[in-house]
């Protein structure tokens, strides 16, 4: 029997079934599913938030040491990243980090060598290097167990006593000054490089008397094999280090050119004076060629290096062209005129003091790297410029000339030859040569 619905039920009844048909019921999960589902939910948030943190660690590494206050950049290090995304920002804020390098200047001098003569470079290298906080080592040659007889060859053999002492060291002749004391020797330091010499400018020769070496085993090695060189000369050879160092470097150098070497030898041997000897050089920078690079040994071209020889331009010099300037001996300098200077040659062997007044040695440090330099003698670039390759165009016309007198000089018989079995006793000291 039917139960009648009261009006109320039957309205609630119809509302139900309205409600289900617009919105049907779900079936119920299980509980099993539901903890599946749970679970990687929470895999997939942990491994989400361990993505972003290590990208926000990469991001932000470089940037420790900013200064931090209560969580924030200070005012500084947000203006540096004003309009900036973070990979810029580290780029930019990130300073390149250089390891500290001990160098030293160093100038070897004899026991007849007048510092006086010498005093206007001497002064502006060591004011230098007060500057640059590099060493100033005026080494007298006597002192570090070194036999030469030949004083410009037992300076080399000093050199590489002191070079132990240092990172790199820049040795010099007496009589090179600094005009421009804002450069530095390192950008003169190049990886791979153990050893540099240069080109002097007024000639075709490498110049002895200046070169930048590296505290290895291979330059100290070098420098001593260049010493003892003194002892395979010929008997009563002329030019002493500076000529010998091209037979040097080229039996070093160039190994696969023993028959091209002999036959410069030949005219090396045979020299009798300097034209012959020039003749000798021209032969030996036909087989280095135009290159600059021979393993760990860099020969700079003309112009390249840190000095040239002020009597070219009359001292005259630009910020952007010289570092040191060659030739600065007291017995040597001559009137400054009053007139502005131009970039032309004067007399060799003569130069003008590119300096108001003296160096005062005590003023020098860190903090004033301003010379009161003589405005007469700060040129044009490019009319320095334009001088310095007119002369090095009749540099080449002569290299070309002196070679030609080769065919001539190797028809010459050989000098006998002074020789030694360059081996060093515990002390490191050469035992006694002898003659053949």
């Amino acid at each position: 029997m039917k139960t009648s619905l009261s009006l109320v039920e039957y309205i609630v009844q119809k509302k139900r079934i309205h409600t289900e048909m617009m919105w049907p019921r779900r079936p119920k999960c299980s509980n099993d599913s539901t903890a599946v589902l749970v679970f990687v939910l929470v895999i997939f948030f942990v491994y989400t938030l361990m993505t972003y943190n290590e990208a926000q660690k990469e991001n932000f590494k470089d940037l420790e040491g900013i200064e931090m206050s209560e969580g924030r950049m200070n005012n500084a290090t947000l203006k540096l990243l004003e309009g900036i995304d973070v990979t810029e920002a580290v780029t930019t804020v990130t300073p390149e980090v250089k390891a500290y390098l001990k160098i030293a200047i160093v100038i070897v001098i004899t026991d007849d060598t007048d510092p006086e003569n010498y005093r206007v470079a001497l002064d502006s290298m060591e004011c230098y290097c007060k500057i640059h906080n590099y060493d100033f080592v005026l080494a007298l040659d006597t002192g570090y167990n070194c036999t030469h007889t030949d004083k410009f060859f037992r300076r080399h053999c000093v050199v590489a006593k002191i070079l132990s002492d240092y990172d790199a060291i820049l040795y010099l002749d007496a009589d090179v000054g600094v005009v421009n004391p804002e450069r530095k020797i390192e950008e003169f330091l190049e990886d791979g490089i153990d050893i540099t010499f240069v080109n002097r400018f007024y000639n075709w020769e490498i110049a002895a008397g200046y070169y930048l070496a590296r505290n290895t085993e291979y330059a100290v090695g070098l420098l001593n094999d260049f010493a003892d060189y003194e002892f395979k000369l010929p008997e009563g050879s002329i030019g002493t280090d500076n000529v010998a160092l091209h037979l040097f470097l080229s039996e070093k150098l160039l190994p696969n050119s023993t028959l091209e070497v002999d036959l410069c030898r030949k005219v090396f041997n045979a020299s009798q004076n300097f034209a012959d000897l020039f003749s000798f050089e021209a032969c030996i920078k036909t087989y280095f060629g135009v290159a600059t690079h021979f393993g760990k040994v860099r020969i700079m071209k003309k112009g390249t290096g840190w000095a040239r020889d002020g009597w070219l331009t009359s001292m005259v010099w630009h910020p952007e062209l010289d570092f040191m300037l060659h030739g600065w001996k007291t017995n040597e300098l001559v009137e400054t005129p009053k007139e502005i200077v131009g970039a032309y040659q004067m007399i060799r062997n003569q130069w003008y003091n590119p300096m108001n007044g003296t160096i005062i040695l005590a003023k020098c440090n860190p903090e004033n790297t301003t010379w009161n330099m003589d405005s007469r003698f700060m040129g044009e670039k490019e009319v320095i410029l334009a001088s310095l390759r007119a002369f090095e165009r009749d540099v080449a016309r002569e290299q070309v000339r002196s070679g030609s007198r080769i065919d001539m000089l190797i028809s010459q018989p050989d000098k006998p030859k002074r020789e030694s079995p360059n081996t060093r006793d515990a002390d490191g000291r050469l035992k006694k040569y002898f003659f053949w």
